[in-house]
């Protein structure tokens, strides 16, 4: 390595240097080294560090062009660094320790990384990674007894294809990242973490991830489908102005105030949610309510998740004292349910039935209008028959209309048991059973629509 190099107090350096054989760097190719510097080198076979247990030794490749794999072992770091670099192989780095770990500024990765087992005790910086077309894994700290103060990453400005993280990663930036493909975060303690204006691709998973302080996941986009499973936010969260294609949270608790103002999605799944504070879901917009995935209207069996989904945020707006917000969220729920329950004879009957009567007569959302126009449309129709069934053995001529439209408004009342077309106070001939029937039934039908209209005023009500 020496004649290849310039050595100065420990300190190697190779600079314009192509490395036609393998190297291997290890206790007994290098002497008491500080610094091993690597400067716009180009590496034709494999490079190997193994053993190198000297916790002071800083190594960095700057600007170097790797034509084959990269594998470091049970190796002791300062501070170990690639920038610039380019590489279409894979790159292993297993059982080390270091203080520092960069490996960033617009490097390009054709193959797969992977650490494993690692320590990284100060910083773990991935930044402005240009482009990274295999797969990014990295499970550090995990087995760490206790936790490393201070420890900061960084994954700001990167593009990778796939990633994989497991372990402690301290406070982790991983504002205006794009994952092209799946990520999965599995057994994550972030401390603060933001994901600010980052985008998500195919598939995102958070497993069993524990948020100790803030998070943030403002503006950021999901092209595809972002869980959240078994994961516990200490924090507080913030999901502001997020767009997410797809929404699944489930068996996880948000400790501390969460905000889920202003977020878009197309689909949004709530289960066993745990909000142990106010959480703000103002504004939230969700595109495909009570459809599939593939934007159909929902089975009864998605419908029941829809209506736990929405029952969720509806008490968050009653805990916020939102009554505009509840009543919209209670409409959607009532709609969901009705769309699950089915016309059992033995079971589901009567609340489809009850249900189905409340959606033709006002809607879920409670309209007065469409309350005023069931009532005069019920009681024409009933009036109608009514009114045949009286006079089907005469002829209607059209001077008769104006005894029809004042038996007509006569009808209307609902407490009038009066025969409408008679004049004065006398009662329908007891021989006419079909018109006692007709009549009887339209004012339970008109009696409904004028309780449903003073229902739909009051749905602002306390």
């Amino acid at each position: 390595m020496d004649s290849l190099g310039s050595v100065t107090d420990g300190v190697y350096d190779y600079k314009g240097k192509t490395f036609e054989h393998d190297i291997y760097l290890k206790p007994t190719t290098i002497v008491n080294p500080k610094f091993i510097r690597f400067f716009k080198c180009t590496f034709k076979k494999p490079l190997s560090i193994n053993d190198l247990d000297c916790e002071k030794i800083s190594v960095s490749f700057s600007d170097c062009i790797f034509e084959d794999e990269i594998s470091i072992y049970s190796s002791d770091f300062k501070e170990l660094k690639f920038s610039g670099f380019r590489i279409d192989k894979d790159i292993q780095i297993e059982w080390c320790t270091m203080e520092i770990f960069k490996f960033n500024n617009g490097s390009s990765v054709g193959g797969d990384f992977l650490m494993y087992e690692s320590v990284v005790k100060h910083e773990f910086d991935c930044s402005r990674l240009e482009k990274f077309s295999g797969k990014f894994t990295a499970n550090i700290n995990q087995y760490q007894e206790g936790r490393i103060e201070g420890l900061r990453s960084s994954f700001r400005k990167s593009v990778f294809n796939e990633l994989e993280l497991a372990g402690y990663f301290g406070a982790v930036n991983f504002d205006e990242t794009e994952i092209k493909q799946n990520a999965l975060f599995s057994e994550v303690i972030f401390n603060k973490s933001y994901f600010n204006k980052a985008l998500f691709g195919t598939d995102t998973k958070f497993n069993s991830c524990v948020f100790e302080f803030l998070t943030s996941f403002k503006d950021s986009v999901s092209i595809g489908s972002i869980s959240f499973e078994i994961c516990t936010f200490k924090g507080q969260s913030f999901f502001t102005k997020a767009k997410f294609n797809k929404l699944s949270i489930s068996d996880t608790s948000f400790e501390e105030r969460a905000s889920f103002d202003k977020l878009e999605v197309n689909i949004i799944k709530l289960y066993l949610t745990v909000f142990q504070k106010i959480t703000f879901f103002d504004e939230l917009k969700i595109n495909k309510l009570l459809k599939n995935d593939n934007g159909t209207i929902a089975s009864a069996d998605d419908a029941r998740d829809w209506r736990r989904t929405l029952r969720y945020i509806k008490q968050e707006f009653q805990k916020a004292d939102n009554r505009i917000d509840y009543n919209r969220f209670r409409a959607y729920e009532m709609d969901a349910y009705y769309r699950q329950l089915r016309w059992d004879w033995r079971e589901e009957f009567r609340d489809k039935f009850i249900l189905a009567a409340t959606y033709v007569v006002t809607g879920f959302d409670h309209s007065w209008r469409r309350a005023l126009i069931f009532t005069l449309t019920a009681a024409a129709l009933f009036y109608s028959a009514f009114y045949i069934s009286e006079n089907y053995m005469q002829t209607f001529a059209i001077s008769q209309w104006q005894q029809f439209a004042s038996g007509y408004f006569r009808f209307l009342l609902v407490t009038d048991f009066y025969n409408p077309l008679a004049d004065g106070r006398s009662y329908i001939d007891n021989t006419n059973t079909i018109g006692w029937f007709i009549f009887i039934l339209g004012k339970i039908f008109i009696a409904f629509g004028i309780y449903e209209m003073i229902q739909a005023f009051r749905k602002f009500k306390a």
